[in-house]
This record gives C-alpha cells, structure tokens and sequence, in this order.
C-alpha cells in the first residue's frame, strides 16, 4: 500500500514571477453557492490546487461571501479559468496566502458607477435582494386532458427556519444586481 507524499509548495516573498498569470478559480459550496477568488499560478491546475490546499484545512476560505450556484457538499473548485482582468473576486491568492481586499467605504455599482447620492427615476438608490423558501398546501390534483393541474392554495407562508440565500444589491439607476462587497457586513434593523 503506497501513501500520497503531499506536494512542497514553493515559498516566495517576492512579488508575481514573470511565468506566472492570474487565475480565476470558481469555488463551490453545497451546490447552492459559489465564490471566485484570482490565483496568481503558473497555469490553472496549479491555482486550483493551491486552492484546493487552503480548502483542506482551518482557513479564512471559510469566511469566504458565496454566492447562488448549485447543490452539492463543499466547498471544493469547481472551475478555473485565465483571467481578463475585469472578473469581480472575493479575494486574490498571492504567494499561497488568501488576501481580502479592503473593505469598500462607498456603495458603488460596478455597471454603472451609480453611488446612491440622489434617488434614481426607479425610486430609492440600492435594495438589498435575497432569496427565501416559501410554501403553500396543494389542495389537490385536478384530472383533465391534455395536461392535469395542480390546485394550490393562493396563500403562502416562508420557512422560517431556511435562511435567506443569494443576498445582493439591486442598483435602483440601472436594475442590476451585483454581489454585495466583500468585507461589508449586513446588520438588519
């Protein structure tokens, strides 16, 4: 029976080698969220596996923002690509080491450059998006041709017990969403 020798990482204290290029590296978690973080490696199995690396042991990965995606158990990379330079991260891996970028100090949106100053022709500035579970009783299956129907009571209720999932900002100048900024925390009040 042969064990796996872990691989040595070089170590470097000196800023991005020449060889080297920036990685994005889609991590998943439980399928329902994801995060990109930009891995500066000299190709992208070697970003995924520094990646994969932190993710094998207590790190501040953990804390990581995700975001809406798919459903299986994580988090682990799911996807890895060369980056163009425009890709929004949730932090940069330099060195091997995780680097959060600095809180933003102004809500801006990355679309439009709106910062909320004045409210928008949409009303208000920002809005805060997320996604929750709801239910309703099927009262029953109602038989027809071509295609049965489903009879479902009108009203509904959300599981309150599930947590809100997807949160965003909603631009109210041009109604897109984007992530809210890594290192911003919610407060509800």
């Amino acid at each position: 029976m042969t064990t796996k020798t872990p691989k040595k990482r070089r170590q470097r204290s000196s800023p991005k080698a020449s060889n080297e290029n920036t990685f994005i590296v889609r991590l998943a978690k439980d399928l329902s969220e994801y995060a990109d973080v930009a891995v500066e490696a000299a190709d992208a199995s070697e970003a995924e596996e520094i990646v994969t690396d932190l993710l094998s042991k207590p790190s501040i990965l953990d804390d990581l923002s995700y975001e809406a995606g798919d459903d299986r158990e994580g988090p682990y990379t799911c996807d890895s690509w060369e980056s163009d330079g425009a890709d929004q991260v949730a932090l940069t891996i330099r060195n091997g080491v995780p680097i959060f970028p600095p809180a933003p100090t102004k809500l801006t949106c990355p679309y439009c450059s709106y910062d909320g100053e004045k409210p928008t022709e949409h009303g208000g500035t920002f809005r805060y998006l997320a996604d929750v579970t709801t239910w309703r009783e099927i009262i029953r299956l109602k038989k027809s041709k071509p295609n049965p129907t489903l009879i479902i009571e009108g009203l509904s209720d959300k599981y309150d017990e599930d947590e809100e999932k997807n949160e965003r900002i909603e631009c109210r100048a041009c109604l897109r969403e984007f992530p809210i900024p890594a290192g911003l925390k919610t407060d509800f009040r």
